[in-house]
């Protein structure tokens, strides 16, 4: 699966009535400006701005109403961004007319050098974002902003400030100001009930987007089907007949660019606890009611309760420095399994092995 397709899980347990009937009347038409927010980072490079380009290819953004901002600390020209993130666009560079429509796409980003956590940047971006809805704008459209998070967890806060002081939708023709955070939400439970409660006091839940990519990928979502559709599958998928499942993410390059970030967060925070987590709940499931996102949910809640705390001795870590380095090398037995009727899962991102 390109790094392109991802998709948004929205919490739609926490949706009101209100806003189901509001939301019939937003207007879809109009100026859409996309925020990227760290997009000199690596995962606004590596996986954001593909994404972005994916769906621009697919026509689901027209260049006639969108337009792409950066926004990051980093002081770089427009040209300097999109010739960082050019590389990542092509997958294959002998289709024909995809140099020529990642051009075009290039040309749809600019680029805004700020802080986050004052006013100074925002209030710059702001009217960058505005000169470009008063240029797009007609009295047929409405404006859309749309604020996404390719940033640390730390400084979720301070930038949904910043957002709501200076950069929110403005229009009278209508629109909205939506924000999209990523993964890891927090470090523990309590850091994300905090950090959930201090961005619920800026903004409405259904503004409020909280995603995990992987749930995009085509055979992850492909899974469901895998298992509840085929007839051969679904009477065998069991622990009787399932040794062992092993969850394994593997890259084609490494920590470059990426220590400090995985120095405050870890890999088990950045990987193992979202993504591969939510594999496992789709491999692991019962057969849900129906396919609606809240019935999917209820059976993955279901799995996580089943899930007992990891023991030590079922742990093992390599630690590695901000340096790319390998600091040193954690070894410990191999616990022994006793011959149970279960199925063990196996999670492994290269750097860590949890086995449940």
């Amino acid at each position: 699966m390109g790094s392109g397709q991802w998709i948004m899980e929205k919490r739609s347990s926490l949706r009101n009535d209100s806003f189901s009937r509001d939301n019939d009347n937003v207007p879809e038409t109009g100026c859409l400006s996309i925020i990227v927010l760290g997009a000199s980072g690596d995962l606004a490079k590596k996986k954001t701005f593909p994404a972005l380009f994916n769906l621009y290819r697919q026509g689901f953004l027209q260049s006639n109403e969108v337009h792409i901002f950066g926004y990051a600390r980093t002081k770089i020209s427009d040209d300097e961004l999109r010739n960082r993130i050019r590389g990542y666009l092509i997958n294959d560079k002998s289709a024909p007319g995809q140099s020529e429509q990642v051009s075009e796409f290039l040309q749809l980003i600019k680029y805004v050098s700020g802080s986050y956590d004052t006013e100074e940047g925002f209030q710059l971006l702001d009217k960058e974002i505005s000169a470009h809805e008063s240029s797009k704008n007609s009295l047929e459209g409405s404006s859309r902003r749309l604020f996404y998070f390719a940033l640390p967890p730390s400084v979720y806060p301070s930038v949904s400030r910043m957002i709501k002081k200076c950069c929110m939708n403005r229009s009278d023709l209508g629109g909205w100001t939506r924000i999209v955070v990523e993964k890891p939400f927090g470090k523990d439970l309590d850091s994300s009930e905090k950090l959930s409660a201090q961005i619920g006091e800026l903004f409405e839940e259904p503004q409020i987007y909280r995603i995990d990519h992987y749930l995009g990928k085509e055979l992850v979502q492909n899974l469901l089907v895998l298992r509840f559709a085929n007839r051969m599958f679904l009477p065998l998928w069991n622990r009787d007949n399932i040794d062992n499942v092993q969850i394994v993410f593997r890259e084609d390059f490494g920590t470059e660019g990426r220590g400090g970030y995985f120095d405050e967060y870890g890999i088990i925070r950045d990987i193992i606890q979202n993504h591969l987590l939510q594999v496992l709940c789709l491999v692991a499931m019962e057969k849900p009611v129906s396919l609606k996102p809240e019935h999917i949910r209820d059976e993955k809640v279901k799995v996580l309760q089943s899930v007992l705390p990891i023991k030590e001795r079922r742990l093992f870590l390599d630690n590695m420095m901000a340096t790319g380095t390998i600091q040193q090398f954690l070894t410990t037995q191999t616990p022994q399994l006793l011959p149970l009727r279960f199925c063990a899962y196996i999670m492994k991102d290269g750097r860590v092995s949890l086995l449940y």
